[in-house]
């Protein structure tokens, strides 16, 4: 894996970055490990319990364009614990397991305010996996960009906005939300929690 601790202004890009071992992350960014990018790389969780980037007590990051996966319990695609005004863009993220109360959450946040999330596409396989889980208590982040943006999204689409909420039996938000224009913008937003709220959430 990759663990960049107390270090600062790093690019890591065009990467293949693997994990197997039980318990950790494939990318841990933390004690205060700031203005780093993490970009077009592919980062693949093979076991239990590992995450596939965690960024820990670390501000200003700018995570883009990456290819994130998980297959094991309690893998969740990318973790954000107190950290503060990071960019998290055009990556997607997957977690595979189908296991039952397996906690394979997409993305999960906790103690973190001030990041951007947008244009992200999420996918989970378990019934018992969040596509985002906020963990108290929550704080304000955004979850979209200020305004659409008329270029591709990560799905293709004409706008940049929000992002992409999608579970395997089809069930994610963007998968049932309401699009009556065909813009490839949910017609409503999506409260994720008190101050999360995507404005813009793909279709």
């Amino acid at each position: 894996g990759l663990n960049l601790d107390g270090s600062n202004s790093n690019t890591i890009k065009e990467n293949t970055i693997e994990a197997s071992g039980i318990n950790g992350d494939v990318v841990k960014i933390h004690s205060i490990s700031d203005s780093n990018t993490l970009t077009e790389n592919t980062i693949k969780a093979n076991a239990n319990f590992v995450n596939g980037i965690e960024v820990s007590t670390s501000s200003s990051n700018t995570i883009s364009g990456n290819t994130i996966e998980t297959v094991g319990l309690r893998g969740k695609g990318l973790t954000l614990f107190m950290s503060n005004s990071n960019t998290i863009s055009g990556n997607t993220i997957e977690t595979k397991t189908v296991a039952e109360s397996a906690e394979a959450h997409g993305i999960q946040i906790e103690e973190s305010e001030l990041n951007e999330l947008f244009d992200n596409s999420i996918l989970v396989h378990s019934p018992d996996s969040l596509i985002v889980e906020m963990v108290a208590p929550v704080m304000v982040n955004a979850w979209n960009a200020a305004d659409l943006i008329e270029d591709t999204n990560i799905r293709g689409g004409p706008w940049i906005g929000g992002n992409y909420y999608a579970r395997i039996d089809g069930t994610g938000y963007s998968q049932i939300c309401d699009d009556a224009n065909a813009d490839g913008i949910c017609d409503d937003a999506l409260t994720l929690a008190s101050g999360n709220i995507d404005s813009f959430p793909l279709k």
